[in-house]
């Protein structure tokens, strides 16, 4: 069993290696063409982060991908009808992202003290940002 195990490890080392060498074309463009064709994106960002590993340094590295926190998978419309587990951690990630530019919080939140003193301190670079209230009379 452990030769079987040490011959799968070799394999998958000599199949890593192999894919290592392999020479994308769409990986050799400068990094200011990558990321203009990224602008050009209309989906979520971190769809275009998790191709590759080059691409997600990019996008990181790119402010103007992610002046918006997208609608949660699978939910119609723009609206957070919900607060999904990871939110609060959903929310760091995203703002960490668009360093000093302005950003949009368009879906709707029920807002937490969490989310809330999250996004205190980016409140001046906000351009929109749309929030649900409930339990109010």
């Amino acid at each position: 069993m452990q030769s079987q195990l040490a011959v799968l490890h070799a394999e998958e080392r000599t199949a890593r290696a192999a894919l290592e060498n392999i020479v994308y074309p769409i990986l050799t463009l400068p990094t200011d063409v990558t990321t203009e064709i990224f602008q050009h994106y209309a989906g979520d960002p971190s769809t275009l982060a998790s191709v590759c590993r080059q691409w997600r340094e990019v996008a990181f590295s790119f402010p103007r991908l992610w002046p918006a926190l997208p609608a949660p998978p699978g939910q119609s419309g723009r609206r957070w009808p919900f607060r999904p587990p990871g939110l609060a951690s959903l929310l760091r990630s995203r703002l960490s992202r668009v360093g000093s530019l302005p950003f949009r919080l368009e879906p709707l939140l029920s807002p937490t003290d969490e989310t809330l003193s999250i996004l205190a301190p980016y409140f001046p670079q906000l351009s929109k940002l749309k929030l649900l209230l409930s339990g109010l009379s």
